[in-house]
């Protein structure tokens, strides 16, 4: 079910676009997707109350898919406070929290900067812990990103960017390839950002929080390799391997993921 929240982030007013799942039960879940995607790579796991129990809702964060973008080029606060404001409007005491790469950084931020606010987060493939590697850093141009944009959001470089992220296109849905290239495409905020986020102290502001946070990664992903992320979280926070499974492991094998996600999110909710 689709809707907007109204929401004001600094000197600038506008709409979230927002999918809900109603449910009973739970702390309420909010999923934040990663750079150049949008809500709907989430509509599987948003559907499946097997999955996430109780009510969901998965958000575009500001300037990515049918959200409004500020006036300004946007920092990690502004995305904090988006997800704050979906959680919000829910009505939501303490939701936990799902980020996938980017998402998992802002994730992890808000828990960092308003531990009273979420019970703790489940964080896939997560970015800003460990440095990325394999990636294109934008250029201070936006007009030139823009048509890097376009370009990449082809269906046949499309596909080879997939492959970068560490799956085989055919392995996906057709309906997530469509979402990852429309998110893509409507990825605004990607072209101005400029150069890409840096929160060397993310782990330590994550561990001072005292919420409780599950990583899920897999060991063949190209962009935060697993060797590096083991070294970093192993020992300080709860880190389940995903062998064999790149970037984006909740769309390139189901099968695999699920169990481990689904049990990361109920442990959680009965914590709350």
């Amino acid at each position: 079910m689709g809707g907007r929240v109204r929401v004001r982030i600094g000197e600038a007013a506008g709409d979230l676009a927002v999918s809900w799942r109603p449910g009973r039960g739970g702390p309420g879940v909010i999923l934040v997707h990663g750079m150049g995607a949008s809500r709907h790579i989430f509509r599987r796991l948003l559907a499946d109350p097997g999955l996430l129990p109780g009510p969901a809702a998965a958000l575009d964060l500001p300037g990515f898919g049918d959200s409004f973008a500020l006036p300004r080029r946007q920092v990690l606060e502004d995305y904090v406070a988006a997800v704050t404001a979906v959680a919000d409007a829910a009505g939501w005491r303490r939701p936990l929290l799902v980020g996938h790469s980017f998402g998992g950084m802002v994730a992890a931020r808000a828990l960092a900067d308003r531990p009273g606010r979420f019970a703790g987060a489940v964080l896939i493939s997560p970015a800003g812990f460990i440095e990325p590697e394999n990636v294109f850093e934008p250029s201070p141009r936006e007009w030139w990103n823009r048509v890097l944009i376009w370009w990449t959001g082809t269906a046949w470089m499309g596909a080879r960017i997939v492959r970068f992220l560490g799956v085989d296109p055919h392995q996906l849905d057709p309906a997530d390839r469509r979402a990852l290239q429309e998110g893509w495409r409507r990825a605004r905020e990607m072209a101005r950002m400029g150069r890409f986020y840096r929160t060397p102290d993310l782990l330590e502001q994550v561990l001072a929080s005292g919420r409780p946070v599950v990583v899920l990664h897999g060991t063949a992903d190209p962009i935060f390799p697993w060797p590096a992320m083991a070294r970093r979280l192993e020992g300080r926070l709860d880190l389940i391997p995903l062998p064999g499974l790149g970037h984006l492991p909740f769309l390139q094998d189901p099968d695999r993921f699920d169990p481990p996600f689904g049990q990361a999110v109920r442990t959680l909710a009965r914590r709350v």
